[in-house]
């Protein structure tokens, strides 16, 4: 079963268990991370589900509704009886040797599988497990319909670049990344673009690496925002804690590696900050997913630093699923087509004006390239507006482009024709 993140795949696990259960059936669901065993339970408790929990440190129960951690349960199976049913939560991940070794042990156990991107980084299909998928709403009708938050998405003008950054198993080389990511010019801008577009605003920030989301949450505290570093060495207590300082506004930014990329849902979380590059949709779609969860009156911030979207296509792209194994993208196949605004950064689809400012767009969509030399130049924030208003000036085309930037930058009147001459008399000398 495939539907995308937010949209309820526990709820439905709950629901399938709960009939599965009630017809004599047995149960067990099984999650990858520590911390979604916890987060089901929670989910069954509500539904008044009875159960146990198979986990390090839990003893074993006898409940016909069992949540499992996948690294207990692949070691203790000669001490679980096999279920009627087993459900795989993630089940992307249902290739890797744990899973195979469970499934294949239990034969006549009838598996289903959940996930919001049945599509692996290295290309292989599930059909060798699963023998159909049913594929659920797509983000854009959830939307539309009022399950999942509107967004609005931000690239901002200077980026990272990734182009001599090796490819291991499909992603990008972590160290290599890493060191690229990693510097005082980039987490500067991120928090630059947090305070322009979000201040205040509940975000998670994802980062490469655990040393680098440290890094990033002092940037953020040098500025004044109440930012905490998570990972998954963390108690659980402690992290209960920060999660419920967070709900209620005490923390502003959570910085972490992959803690809250899948499953853990994280209530109240209004911005999404990517300074991971990465080739893997699923991840993408993934990080993407945690600031979508529906709050009425709610409107997204995703700040891409990483350029993923110019990578994978915004978050509500339509996208056909399948269970089939893929070939490898041909090298020639062109990126997805977004337009990204001259002024405010704003990201969206082909449209004349831009969404937010309502400037004028230019008839044919710009690719996206993300420089990272002129972001290693940048000394400080003085120098980066000036090469932001650098950028703008060039690109402007039209005395109205020019007149609404002499305004914005309180320039005296004669400021646009002093421009527009300038130009004419390079133009001159060029034919000359």
């Amino acid at each position: 079963m495939q539907a995308p993140t937010g949209s309820g795949k526990t709820i439905a696990m709950a629901a399938m268990a709960q009939s599965a259960i009630a017809r004599g059936s047995s149960v067990i669901f099984t999650v990858h991370r520590r911390e979604l065993v916890f987060q089901s339970s929670d989910t069954l408790n509500r539904w008044g589900i009875p159960h146990g929990i198979i986990a390090s440190g839990h003893t074993q129960t006898r409940e016909p509704m069992q949540v499992a951690s996948i690294d207990t349960l692949k070691l203790r199976l000669d001490k679980v009886e096999p279920p009627t049913l087993m459900i795989i939560d993630e089940a992307h991940h249902a290739m890797a040797a744990g899973w195979k070794r469970v499934i294949d042990a239990w034969p006549s156990t009838v598996v289903v599988g959940l996930t919001a991107t049945p599509q692996r980084l290295d290309g292989r299909g599930l059909d060798s497990i699963f023998h159909g998928m049913v594929q659920g709403p797509p983000v854009a009708w959830l939307i539309e319909n009022r399950y999942l938050s509107p967004y609005r998405l931000f690239a901002p003008p200077i980026g990272i670049d990734v182009s001599s950054i090796k490819t291991v198993m499909g992603d990008f080389e972590k160290k290599h990344l890493e060191a690229t990511v990693d510097n005082k010019a980039v987490t500067g801008n991120a928090v630059r673009h947090y305070i322009k577009h979000a201040q205040g605003k509940r975000a998670i920030a994802f980062c490469i690496s655990i040393e680098h989301s440290k890094n990033v949450t002092k940037e953020f505290q040098s500025h004044n925002i109440n930012a905490v570093h998570l990972d998954g060495f963390d108690q659980k207590s402690h992290r209960d804690r920060i999660m419920s300082d967070f709900a209620n506004g005490r923390i502003e930014v959570i910085c972490n590696v992959d803690l809250f990329g899948e499953g853990l849902d994280v209530p109240g979380i209004e911005a999404i900050i990517m300074l991971r590059p990465t080739q893997s949709l699923t991840l993408y779609l993934q990080q993407v997913g945690r600031g979508l969860r529906y709050i009425p009156g709610k409107v997204a911030l995703i700040l891409d630093h990483a350029g993923n979207c110019t990578r994978h296509g915004l978050p509500d792209a339509h996208r056909e699923w399948s269970i089939a194994g893929r070939t490898k993208r041909k090298s020639k196949e062109p990126e997805p087509q977004l337009r990204v605004c001259e002024f405010c950064f704003r990201c969206f689809p082909p449209a004349p004006v831009c969404p937010s400012c309502g400037m004028a767009c230019k008839t044919k969509p710009r690719e996206v390239h993300f420089v990272d030399d002129d972001l290693q130049e940048i000394k400080n924030q003085e120098l980066f507006q000036e090469n932001l208003h650098r950028i703008a000036v060039g690109r402007a085309r039209t005395r109205d482009e020019l007149e609404r930037i002499r305004i914005q930058r309180g320039y005296k009147p004669g400021w646009t024709d002093y421009i527009l001459n300038a130009r004419q008399r390079k133009s001159n000398a060029k034919e000359i």
